[in-house]
């Protein structure tokens, strides 16, 4: 039987103490770094969790470019597996996605003696992200919540070149749990810390996000450190900091035409 339950409420992380659920996870913060009209960066990256004898598996794209000259655009998705044993020793699994994306301008400025390899990039983009968490319990039963988070993010990069940059960004958000269905029926205590929660909604907060890349002229590794922080005091339970690592692909630099110029005579 299958049960809707209208659901107003925003939440970082919810562990219930005896399964160890996750209804929301942070996804990287998209530190493309864009400085240019007609640039097109691409990335994909992995992070690998252990906790409360869970095992989560992150999943990530993320992508964007330039149309035109000071404007940006971004898109990103995110997959997480989340398997493992809960207190009691019964088997728990639980998986969910988000998709977003973002429109926003940049600023890149020059400097020092090789003005054109230091660079320094500043940007804000705001957007919006959609996305939905599955959860099973041991009683066969399960829960499906479904979400979305609008966003400002402002961010800094220092780039040398094509082969170096570190970034700094951070995302400020609201999570917003729309809609929760449900199959056959969840432990009480479950059922009851969910709708303790509702009168809480929204939950402001930030995701921090520190990436550091290293490479060529197409593309570089990648590691960026996230780290999520509410903004108020609330009875979440947040999932602690997670470590990204991955590969950037600069697409334009694969396409791009080698210019021609006649000899001056």
């Amino acid at each position: 039987m299958k049960n809707n339950h209208p659901l107003i409420f925003c939440i970082i992380i919810f562990l219930f103490p005896s399964c160890h659920h996750y209804y929301y996870a942070s996804n990287q913060v998209n530190l493309m770094g864009i400085e240019k009209q007609g640039e097109i960066r691409a990335s994909a990256g992995f992070a690998n969790r252990k906790q409360n004898n869970r095992e989560q598996n992150n999943y990530s794209l993320q992508a964007g470019g330039s149309p035109i000259k000071h404007l940006g655009i971004q898109v990103s998705y995110f997959n997480l597996q989340n398997i493992g044993l809960n207190s009691d020793g019964d088997y728990a699994w639980g998986k969910g996605f988000q998709a977003e994306g973002g429109i926003g301008g940049y600023f890149a400025q020059p400097f020092g003696k090789e003005e054109k390899n230091w660079r320094v990039i500043s940007d804000l983009y705001i957007g919006m992200a959609l996305g939905r968490v599955h959860n099973f319990y041991p009683n066969f039963s399960s829960s499906t919540l479904h979400f979305r988070k609008p966003y400002i993010q402002p961010g800094i990069h220092l780039r040398r070149g094509d082969g170096f940059q570190v970034s700094l960004g951070g995302k400020f958000m609201q999570l917003n749990f729309t809609k929760a269905n449900t199959f056959s029926q969840l432990p009480s205590f479950e059922m009851e810390r969910i709708q303790n929660m509702q009168n809480q909604n929204p939950f402001p907060f930030l995701e921090l996000g520190f990436r550091t890349e290293y490479g060529i002229k197409y593309g570089r590794l990648f590691t960026e450190f996230v780290a999520p922080a509410p903004l108020r005091e609330s009875d979440l339970e947040i999932i602690d900091n997670t470590f990204h690592i991955g590969l950037v692909l600069d697409i334009h630099n694969f396409f791009k035409n080698n210019k021609k110029t006649p000899d001056n005579e």
